[in-house]
């Protein structure tokens, strides 16, 4: 892919960028990308990070995140911010927001089929620009308007399908990693290589979007929440086809995980925007 022409069609003029901000999603590619921001490896340093959170990851996740953003506080003052729209689990159980998160379903023809996902959008893109617009005080959008923001998104070669033009008079997306021809591997390996921890993959605890071995890696507590949500979701008076989490089709509490332990992690291809699974 000519990213250099995909940059171009955005409107990028280098000379009218005065900012650069990661997407950060608080897993692999992302921890990677600012490690190798932080040691210059790209043409330019962005100024911050911000991590949109739906208050629903694995521990395991929001355990990293500080583990992280300390590191790289004290070592480059690099500055991660955390925004949230709420808690995705109390706003769907409670109808505050039905988000729709990528269920999956039956269809008639008895196949499987995936629900259209509003949650990327509701938890994730919106929060992530309420505090752009707040910090750089972006007004609206005028004949003389250009894009002065570098949004850098942590997608791998491994998921260039995931690639999307900015949607934001003042941003245009980035991909440093494929920029670099980054592997997903390659990144941890290179997160490893520098001394940290390896990361875990982020992804909230009952997003479908899991492997069974990702299903395995919750902990106790974290699978109760996940069956806890799946049997209030279908409870709800206006769903017309049972929802489920797994792939299999079943209730999340009758799937036995061990069958497929050792299959590949389930793909966030899906996910276009960029801002969920990295």
């Amino acid at each position: 892919m000519d990213l250099r022409s995909f940059y171009k069609k955005q409107g990028y003029k280098k000379e009218n960028i005065t900012d650069r901000v990661i997407a950060f999603g608080s897993g692999t590619q992302s921890i990677a990308m600012t490690l190798m921001a932080m040691k210059n490896e790209f043409d330019n340093k962005p100024d911050f990070a911000v991590f949109s959170d739906t208050q629903a990851e694995p521990n395991s996740v929001y355990n990293y995140f500080n583990y992280f953003t300390k590191k790289v506080k004290q070592k480059y003052d690099f500055d991660i911010y955390k925004v949230s729209q709420g808690n995705i689990l109390k706003d769907i159980e409670g109808n505050k927001r039905m988000a729709t998160l990528p269920y999956f379903v039956k269809k008639e023809n008895n196949k499987k089929g995936m629900m259209l996902r509003q949650c990327t959008s509701e938890y994730k893109i919106k929060p992530f620009h309420s505090f752009l617009k707040n910090y750089f005080n972006i007004p609206r959008k005028n004949k003389n308007s250009k894009p002065f923001l570098e949004i850098w998104f942590a997608i791998s070669t491994d998921e260039m399908s995931r690639i999307r033009e900015s949607d934001k008079w003042y941003a245009v997306n980035r991909y440093p990693l494929i920029e670099k021809n980054i592997h997903r591997k390659k990144s941890i390996d290179y997160v490893v290589q520098n001394g940290y921890d390896r990361p875990p993959r982020s992804a909230c605890v009952v997003c479908p979007y899991r492997s069974d071995k990702e299903w395995m890696n919750l902990s106790k507590e974290e699978l109760e929440v996940a069956i806890d949500f799946e049997k209030k979701v279908n409870k709800k008076i206006d769903i017309k086809e049972k929802l489920f989490l797994h792939s299999s089709l079943n209730d999340l509490d009758k799937v036995d995980f061990n069958k497929n332990k050792n299959q590949l992690e389930f793909s966030f291809v899906n996910e276009c925007e960029g801002y969920c699974g990295i």
